[in-house]
């Protein structure tokens, strides 16, 4: 099984992901884990792309997060199941800046060394799902339909793990 978890920034994909390897007894990759160093350093678009396709090489996996343009088609393409956390911005802005007031001084788990910060600008791009527009019209343009599971509002993917 292949499964890939994807939505806007803070829509609880971690959080989502984490709950669903548990009941799947599958170990879940962590976008965050692999593409960012202590400090909010991004390792590169060139070993962003070279980890991703790493990761998708593997029989199974179980991968969350925002995917690099440049192999965003070969993850849809191999991955068996999309789940989209397709939630209003406004809850995934709510949802951001709870985690960064949570997170200012004490790192999330996945990212040791990179406290969370405020950004306003970050805040509208959650908030008009500005991350996503490049994905939807990915999913537009090809025929992955019937491997994308739309989830609408939190309780619908509580409901999916719940009948697992």
């Amino acid at each position: 099984m292949k499964i890939m978890v994807v939505g806007v920034s803070a829509s609880g994909k971690t959080t989502f992901t984490k709950k669903l390897a548990a009941k799947l007894h599958m170990q879940p990759i962590l976008m965050d884990e692999i593409v960012w160093s202590p400090g909010w350093d991004y390792i590169g678009d060139e070993a962003a792309v070279e980890k991703i396709k790493q990761v998708i090489a593997g029989e199974q996996w179980l991968f969350e997060g925002y995917i690099a343009t440049a192999v965003r088609t070969e993850v849809f393409e191999r991955a068996d199941i999309v789940l989209y956390l397709d939630y209003p911005g406004w809850l995934s802005a709510w949802r951001y800046m709870k985690r960064c007031a949570k997170h200012w001084k004490n790192p999330r788990l996945e990212l040791p060394g990179s406290p969370d910060k405020f950004s306003f600008k970050f805040l509208k791009l959650v908030y008009t799902k500005g991350e996503v527009w490049r994905l939807e019209e990915l999913f537009k343009e090809n025929e992955w339909n019937d491997k994308i599971i739309r989830f609408k509002r939190p309780k619908d993917a509580a409901d999916y793990l719940a009948n697992i």
